[in-house]
């Protein structure tokens, strides 16, 4: 066996071993089981169960009344509101979540009344965790790939 072969090999297993010392398992457990809750079924009294004193959600520190407020703004425009988690992928202390949405559009969204359109729409969610909670959270909703959709719909007279 080549000698070089054994130093790189037990530096590549340290590596690695370090990198998975980081990651908890639990984590994306947590954000699945939040953005299920908060975000799909409006639990907002379980809040202290999923997030931390001090949350941010996008920026802000008015974290839950702007988590609420896009809730119910999805919920608003289409009450049949679904979500699949597409994927995650856990670095260290941070949780990527990929999500596909759809609903069909029976409520207000933006300037457009309810047209009956289903529609499909993706989500990234970024989400810090540090001690089993949610401390930080920057999400992102395609409503502009949305709102493509119900304007397509509407110019071709509905569905």
């Amino acid at each position: 066996m080549n000698p070089l072969l054994i130093p790189v090999s037990v530096l590549a297993m340290l590596l690695l071993a370090g990198c998975e010392a980081d990651v908890d398992p639990m984590n994306k457990q947590l954000t699945a089981k939040c953005l299920e809750k908060m975000l799909m079924r409006r639990q907002f009294d379980s809040w202290s169960e999923c997030f931390g004193t001090g949350y941010s959600y996008n920026g802000t520190t008015l974290a839950r009344r702007a988590y609420e407020a896009t809730a119910d703004g999805l919920h608003l425009a289409f009450p049949d509101i679904a979500m699949q988690i597409v994927d995650q992928v856990e670095e260290g202390d941070k949780v990527v979540t990929q999500v596909r949405f759809s609903g069909t559009h029976t409520g207000r969204f933006s300037n457009m009344v309810n047209s009956g359109v289903e529609v499909e729409f993706t989500g990234v969610m970024i989400d810090r965790v540090s001690d089993g909670r949610i401390m930080d959270s920057r999400h992102s909703i395609d409503l502009w790939h949305v709102a493509q959709q119900l304007s397509s719909a509407s110019n071709r007279g509905g569905q």
